[in-house]
């Protein structure tokens, strides 16, 4: 593999090159680091080459012949965390990805053309309000509502809370599988011996509490499909599959890893179902109910489709660090181009909203960098993604632009997570 000075003319994000040499393209991606690192370094795995700068917050991983998005993107990331995992165990650096999935940058080849991808998510909370039902006396006098009964404390409240605040989806899971653990617990205590001694396997009182708690609700609602015996599916998806593969790290074994991108939907949809069926339990036999209002998918897909197709893409290598409150593209004057090619915005999943914009690289040769994307409505910046550092475009090729809006109902249990 060549080293960095000998790579020539070519495309660079920071100082770090996006390819092995001048005269061989290949994919690769980079990613928003929690904290910048505190020394540079590189990180060699097979073909693959994984770049760290002091001081920037990010990593750039290079080296794969991927001629697909999905494919050079999945890659590319397997690659940084197994870099991230060799830097930590030697003492260079502790470090984390952000948002893997919603802020990056990927490369690939098209046909033998070589195609840039920048990626930024924005993420939306929306706060909805339960209903109110009021009510009216024969003489037309509003009935006052009668007070909501208290509730008292339970200590499967702190696992639930612990698994909302986290950033890790895992840590998530296992909390929240903790709480449910609790509750359960509660509804049907664990036998013990005379002594006092644990006289019954977890896995063993975990079906038989299952069990115990479909007395309080419909347990084929949160298992996976409509099982005719919803307590033995429960406790594989739960126990079996998602508590034991956490919880063991033993060669030969099923296992999961954290932070596998591979793994995150088929754990994000158990943990859906683990927490649905924690919070029954929790009005069954606690008798508290979560509130909050809802916003449909199909409300927040129209008002976003409507909305992206209304905007126009620019870069810009204006440097001027992100800020709420701006409204100009290009705060201290930096040069903008815009992106003529786009598709029009579809959803990618419920709640979630994105549009493509593209050209080839030469459209661009008048910006020394890219450090901003901007999508403009209405004549005002709309949409705004800051770069962790500079993107210089040199050649031939594509440049694409794909930013998305993602809606999140903070009334809701938490699904989405940046680890």
């Amino acid at each position: 593999m060549a080293t960095d000075d000998e790579l020539g003319d070519v495309c660079t994000f920071g100082s770090v090159p996006l390819v092995r040499s001048s005269a061989e393209f290949c994919s690769g991606a980079a990613f928003e680091l929690r904290d910048p690192p505190r020394n540079s370094g590189t990180v060699d795995l097979g073909s693959w080459r994984i770049d760290f700068r002091a001081g920037e917050s990010f990593v750039v991983a290079r080296g794969g012949n991927e001629q697909h998005y999905v494919d050079a993107y999945r890659a590319a990331l397997v690659n940084a965390q197994r870099a991230l995992d060799l830097r930590s165990a030697e003492g260079a650096d502790d470090l984390a990805i952000k948002a893997f999935d919603d802020d990056h940058i990927v490369w690939w080849s098209d046909q033998g053309q070589p195609v840039i991808r920048i990626v930024s998510t924005a993420t939306l909370k929306f706060y909805g309000r339960p209903a109110k039902l009021t009510v009216f006396d024969r003489d037309g006098e509003e009935v006052p509502a009668p007070p909501r009964p208290r509730v008292d404390w339970h200590e499967s409240f702190r696992y639930f809370r612990l698994s909302q605040i986290t950033d890790d989806l895992f840590d998530a899971y296992r909390n929240a599988y903790l709480a449910l653990e609790a509750i359960l617990s509660d509804i049907a205590p664990q036998r013990l011996k005379a002594s006092g001694r644990v006289d019954e396997g977890e896995g063993q009182w975990f079906k038989r509490a299952l069990g115990e708690a479909g007395r309080l609700v419909a347990l084929s609602d949160f298992a996976q499909g409509q099982p005719q015996d919803a307590v033995t599916s429960l406790h594989q998806d739960f126990f079996r599959d998602m508590r034991s593969g956490m919880s063991h790290a033993k060669s030969g074994r099923t296992v999961l890893l954290p932070q596998d991108e591979s793994e995150r939907r088929t754990v994000t949809e158990s943990l859906d179902r683990l927490v649905r069926l924690y919070l029954a339990l929790v009005e069954a036999h606690l008798g508290s109910r979560r509130l909050g209002g809802f916003l449909t998918a199909y409300a927040f897909k129209e008002a976003h489709v409507s909305t992206f197709d209304r905007m126009e893409a620019c870069v810009s290598d204006d440097d001027t660090p992100f800020s709420k409150q701006e409204t100009a593209p290009n705060p201290s004057g930096g040069a903008m181009v815009a992106i003529p090619g786009s598709e029009p915005a579809r959803e990618l999943e419920p709640f979630s909203v994105a549009r493509l914009w593209k050209a080839d690289l030469q459209h661009f040769s008048e910006l020394p960098f890219i450090r901003r994307v901007i999508a403009m409505l209405d004549g005002q910046a709309g949409f705004v993604a800051v770069l962790e550092g500079r993107l210089a475009l040199r050649g031939s090729g594509r440049l694409e632009v794909m930013l998305a809006s993602r809606g999140v109902n903070a009334s809701r249990p938490r699904l989405r997570f940046s680890y």
